[in-house]
């Protein structure tokens, strides 16, 4: 990926990796194999000579890959770490039924949240904030809560839960909204305040991604 960005950057947005394969390809195969020693002298002067110097420094060598700088180049901004907060439904997990009904299918890593709301295993999920669930919108539905959702305000879910006699019967389950910590590694985000040439190199990156 850093070198695609690096000789789409270095060639206006003309010259990428796959350029780069199919030249490597004309002049090598099976009958004329590479020398391991020569390969990053010989792909510097089918590109840029800032193209050996990245593969000595960052492949051949011990450095790790600038991936922050070379990211920005696309106008995306890169985070190794990401430590914030964010709802959350109660760290439960679901699942289609045999009728494509959405169940509560595990309960083992429940937080105090999902403890408030009093969810059950094999709980049937009806309906979220008013938002009917079907067998395909549920994730839809948590992200469209998690948008307008306010800390302290209730979340209520209509599920179908058995009684006693194991007949299924409506049961309204309500708590106040809560935000717990959330660590993310790896974040990539867009820039919203990218450059034109930004801009430009990224539409050049990822259209070259839809041709591949």
């Amino acid at each position: 990926m850093c070198l695609d960005i690096k000789l789409l950057q270095l060639s206006a947005g003309k010259y990428g990796i796959l350029n780069l394969i199919a030249d490597l390809s004309k002049k090598y195969g099976k009958d004329q194999p590479f020398k391991d020693e020569a390969l990053f002298a010989e792909i510097g002067k089918l590109t840029y000579p800032e193209i050996r110097i990245f593969l000595e420094k960052y492949v051949a060598g011990n450095q790790a890959l600038p991936l922050e700088e070379i990211l920005a180049l696309v106008g995306v901004n890169f985070s190794p770490l990401v430590q914030d907060s964010t709802f959350t439904l109660g760290r439960i997990s679901f699942e289609l039924d045999t009728d494509q009904r959405q169940r509560i299918s595990n309960l083992s890593n429940m937080n105090a949240f999902g403890r408030a709301m009093g969810y059950q295993v094999n709980d049937i999920i009806l309906s979220l904030n008013g938002t009917e669930i079907t067998a395909s919108n549920l994730d839809a539905a948590i992200l469209d809560l998690y948008k307008t959702a306010k800390v302290g305000e209730p979340m209520q879910m209509v599920v179908l839960r058995k009684n006693a006699a194991g007949v299924e019967e409506k049961v309204s389950l309500s708590a106040p909204m809560v935000k717990v910590p959330r660590k993310r590694v790896n974040v990539l985000e867009f820039d919203a305040n990218a450059s034109a040439e930004q801009l430009a190199l990224r539409d050049s990156w990822l259209l070259e991604k839809i041709r591949a």
